[in-house]
């Protein structure tokens, strides 16, 4: 009985270990989409990719997503969309909220592919595939949440029109060992009022129109 009992107690104590130990797979550098032709695939030859249409602020977005990417890709199990805008549309902005625990800077930033440049992209399609690395009883953060918005921008005249834009994202609870997708949706005049307040703190010889 005693053997018993101290066989199931380090058995138990071998899986917490494990469990404690455990990290998130990715992100897959090498395997990361290079240019707008392999995003385009890495989302739309999915066979879990979805669509939807969403009118924001009086223009139709076209938007792919999946809600929980490949194990074989470059950020598995956490969503990836592409959200394609109107031919106005010059460039992307996009802004994070999280309640990362690690480091306040990341609980609302601009998102972009490089520091110091405040679009997320040019043109009129945006990608994403976020990563955030966690273990399982040490989530960092619970959700994170972009606000991504489609913009032409007049750089002769410095001024930036707000075309519309999506708000989506990912929830990771305590309980859950993948992330739970936020859907997109569609974001407003007051959303962008209150989003311009950050972005203008990089914009600072630009008007919003």
């Amino acid at each position: 009985m005693i053997k018993k009992v101290f066989v199931g107690l380090l058995c138990c104590i071998v899986l917490y270990v494990i469990l404690a130990h455990w990290r998130n797979p990715g992100p897959y550098v090498f395997l990361q989409p290079k240019n707008e032709e392999a995003w385009h695939h890495f989302i739309h030859d999915d066979s879990s990719c979805k669509h939807q249409k969403i009118q924001s602020m009086g223009n139709q977005f076209d938007v792919f997503y999946i809600e929980i990417v490949d194990s074989k890709k470059a950020n598995p199990h956490f969503p990836a969309i592409s959200i394609e805008a109107c031919n106005e549309c010059s460039a992307w902005l996009h802004i994070v909220k999280t309640d990362c625990k690690q480091n306040s800077k990341w609980h609302h930033f601009i998102d972009t592919w490089s520091e110091g440049y405040p679009f997320y992209t040019r043109g009129k399609v945006f990608y994403d595939n976020p990563f955030w690395k966690y273990g399982l009883f040490s989530k960092e953060l619970s959700f994170w949440v972009g606000h991504a918005y489609a913009i032409l921008i007049d750089e002769e005249h410095k001024t930036i029109k707000c075309l519309g834009g999506i708000s989506w994202g990912y929830r990771l609870p305590w309980w859950s060992l993948r992330p739970i997708m936020i859907l997109p949706l569609p974001l407003n005049q007051v959303d962008w009022q209150a989003d311009w307040e950050f972005f203008e703190t990089v914009f600072l010889d630009y008007k919003n129109m």
